[in-house]
């Protein structure tokens, strides 16, 4: 099992590098998962979001930029 948690953090950013990688403020990234636009989980007191739903919702941003 522990092996399972480490396994989820390495696939999973905290909000500080989520927002590093979007460029973009911590407050957005909150924005993003109160909103349900990116998946997440909780881990005591910190957020981790996906890295794949990260760069789904970025490839989703770039292709509206697009139009």
């Amino acid at each position: 099992i522990r092996r399972q948690r480490q396994m989820c953090i390495r696939e999973a950013l905290r909000v500080t590098d989520a927002a590093y990688a979007l460029s973009c403020s911590s407050g957005v990234i909150y924005k993003l998962i109160r909103t349900g636009k990116v998946e997440y989980y909780k881990r005591g007191r910190d957020y981790f979001i996906t890295y794949t739903s990260l760069v789904a919702y970025a490839e989703r941003m770039a292709s509206h930029k697009k139009l």
